[in-house]
């Protein structure tokens, strides 16, 4: 899966839920489905763009360009793409969606994980695929 496509589909999600997601909520929903992913299948799913280990957590830089003019605020306008998110990784959103943003940001810091890895504070650096592989199996709870 394309990251965009990921990142219009729970946009859109979102929005049919009545919660409208940041572009900081958005890149750490788009983190959590990669691990779920790799936990339930062993496979990669987004192919395109790796993530990067920001200061407040993974982001893919690609689709915060895309959403960055939105600020802190949120993402109520509807994407344009007519794919829906897969029911396995609703699970995961609706999980997460309704927790606050910063308590995402902790979970995608946690100790062993593929964010802390990497994390720099003086340089963006990539989150490496085997990484977010381990830390899928740190534990099977990204939706509940």
């Amino acid at each position: 899966m394309l990251a965009k496509e990921l990142a219009m589909q729970i946009i859109n999600y979102a929005i049919t839920r009545g919660i409208a997601v940041s572009n900081l909520k958005l890149q750490k929903l788009m983190y959590f489905c990669p691990l779920y992913w790799y936990d339930r299948h062993e496979e990669r799913l987004i192919e395109d763009h790796p993530f990067e280990a920001w200061s407040f957590g993974p982001v893919i830089r690609e689709i915060y360009v895309d959403y960055c003019l939105y600020g802190g605020d949120r993402i109520w306008e509807e994407a344009d793409t007519t794919s829906e998110l897969i029911p396995e990784l609703q699970r995961v959103v609706d999980f997460w969606l309704k927790k606050r943003p910063f308590e995402l940001v902790a979970h995608s810091h946690r100790k062993g994980g593929a964010w802390i890895r990497a994390f720099d504070p003086s340089r963006k650096n990539i989150i490496r695929e085997r990484n977010l592989r381990d830390e899928s199996r740190l534990d099977h709870a990204l939706c509940g």
